[in-house]
């Protein structure tokens, strides 16, 4: 008797650590802020081939779907041009791309960036030290550009970064890879969907 109650309260203790372990796990996933990086039409429609934006998309909601609402993050590019009269030079804001009507839309944090590097909005930055951000996973577009400054400048201020490459397309399959690899160099971590996953 005394040996099966034994028995019983260490199989106790083992569901109860493995439990405990997996919520920590889980909430580890959920802490990350996802930034969805210039999903736009004017990039996704047209740009590359309608194969590869559907795959990307599709990659992106998943990692939206599985991923806290709160802590999703729209990064929208914004073109200025400079405009040269008798009257002076004036700087004047193009009309911004809507966000791709595949991609999953949800809570409203949306940020807009003029340079390629999305930590150079004082508005992105101000917001994420208020919810005290440690880790960020960056998705979109391209991984030669925008990817790739916006997670140098996460890792400029302090940031965790973590990029899925499923998630994220480059002008050619080439210049995605050596992209990777470069900021893997840097201290970024790349972590494939599936592994990602698995702690949800």
């Amino acid at each position: 008797m005394e040996t099966t109650f034994r028995g019983i309260f260490l199989m106790g203790l083992l569901v109860s650590l493995c439990s405990s372990s997996f919520s920590q796990n889980n909430k580890q996933i959920n802490e990350k802020y996802v930034l969805i990086i210039d999903v736009q039409e004017d990039y996704t429609r047209g740009v590359f081939d309608t194969n590869s934006t559907t795959e990307l998309i599709r990659t992106i909601n998943s990692v939206i779907e599985n991923s806290n609402p709160d802590k999703i993050i729209y990064i929208k590019q914004v073109h200025r041009v400079l405009t040269l009269s008798f009257k002076g030079t004036t700087v004047d804001t193009l009309p911004i791309s809507s966000l791709d009507s595949r991609l999953k839309i949800v809570g409203n944090h949306v940020f807009y960036k003029s340079e390629s590097d999305a930590f150079l909005s004082d508005e992105l930055v101000e917001f994420l030290s208020f919810n005290k951000v440690k880790e960020i996973i960056i998705v979109g577009l391209m991984a030669e550009k925008c990817v790739s400054k916006t997670a140098m400048g996460a890792k400029k201020q302090g940031y965790r970064v973590l990029i899925i490459p499923e998630a994220i397309i480059g002008e050619t399959k080439k210049k995605k890879s050596k992209a990777i690899n470069k900021l893997e160099k840097k201290g970024v971590l790349i972590m494939p969907l599936n592994e990602l996953l698995k702690f949800i």
